[in-house]
């Protein structure tokens, strides 16, 4: 999935936030739901995608989005706005995938790589489980 950061900008390069967030959000529920009826193209690529449940967005638009607030690439001052930005979405995106995933099972991978299933019963197996 894909989203231009300039089409969330108004007059003077502004964000919308709010409206950012839903859209980010709205992609990491769709990718969620995609993983479950997604026709992958091999065996190896299924089992991955039950395995890991893997999710990209690509984001686009920095240019413009520079642009568009009358700053310019090289300088540092738009470096520093584009990582805060950018901090901002990785948060936005993993908190969303972070509640989406306490509601259901853990991971496959996590799972099957839970070192407590080798342990005996007992209060270090019970702390690994915790964890």
């Amino acid at each position: 999935m894909g989203i231009d950061l300039a089409s969330f900008a108004g007059r003077g390069g502004s964000v919308d936030e709010p409206a950012l967030k839903r859209c980010l959000e709205a992609c990491v529920d769709v990718g969620e739901a995609l993983h479950d009826v997604l026709a992958w193209p091999t065996a190896d690529l299924q089992h991955d995608a039950w395995l890991n449940r893997r999710l990209a967005i690509v984001l686009s638009g920095f240019g413009d989005l520079l642009r568009m607030k009358g700053m310019t690439p090289s300088e540092h001052g738009s470096l520093r706005y584009l990582n805060q930005l950018l901090l901002w979405l990785r948060m936005s995106a993993q908190s969303r995938s972070r509640a989406l995933a306490m509601r259901t099972e853990p991971l496959p991978a996590i799972a099957l790589s839970d070192p407590s299933h080798a342990l005996p019963r007992g209060s270090i197996r019970d702390d690994w489980r915790r964890r």
